[in-house]
Order: structure tokens, then sequence, then C-alpha cells
């Protein structure tokens, strides 16, 4: 299987028209960002990559992303607190794939967990 068969199987519902458009090109360049080979270890760190990058090259505003800080809901607001400020942090905390992308990475970086 491919890359893009693998993409596919992972995210049956993601944006068609989105894949379509930004595949090939997010394919071409995720190893910039995340620099091991694609293997059966890394597969679900970049699939959530290419599906983050993929987003932020459909955004059609030149604005950077934002992490949502506070969200509202009738008469209950709740705010949100990053446990890690760090601008890469910032980065893949724009997107669902880039958050789970950045804690699948994390947990690699740092070790197990001990209980």
């Amino acid at each position: 299987m491919t890359i893009a068969d693998d993409f596919d199987a992972r995210f049956p519902g993601f944006d068609t028209t989105i894949r379509t458009t930004y595949f090939t090109i997010v394919e071409a360049i995720w190893a910039e960002y995340y620099c091991f080979d694609y293997t059966d270890e890394t597969q679900e760190a970049i699939l959530n990559l290419i599906a983050h990058l993929m987003l932020l090259e459909s955004d059609p505003s030149n604005e950077p992303q934002h992490v949502k800080t506070s969200q509202s809901a009738g008469s209950v607001s709740v705010s949100f607190q990053a446990g890690d400020d760090s601008v890469l942090a910032q980065f893949y905390s724009t997107t669902k794939y880039g958050q789970r992308f950045w804690q699948l990475v994390s947990l690699k970086a740092g070790g197990g967990f001990f209980v």
C-alpha cells in the first residue's frame, strides 16, 4: 500500500476536495516537518501530520492559525490554557490532526510512562 492508500483508509471521511487538491503537494513536503521514514512505527504520526498540513494549505486566508483559547455556548463559557507554549506546539495545536501528531511524537521523544 502507498501513503495515499493508507491515508484514505485511516481518514475515510476527510474532505474529498481538500484531499484531491492538496495531498500530492503535502506528500512531497511532510518529511521537512518530520525527518523519519514512513514505517509501521511512524505511520500514524505521519498520516496525522499530512492531514494537518492539508488543512492549513486549504485555508484561503493569509492569516496565521491560532489555537482556540475560549468558547461560549449560551450562558456557559470555558477557557483553555495550552500546556506547551512552544511555537511548534502552537502550530500543531491549530487542528485536531496536528494535536494528535504532536502527542504521538512527544510521547516517543519523552519516553514511556511508569505506573
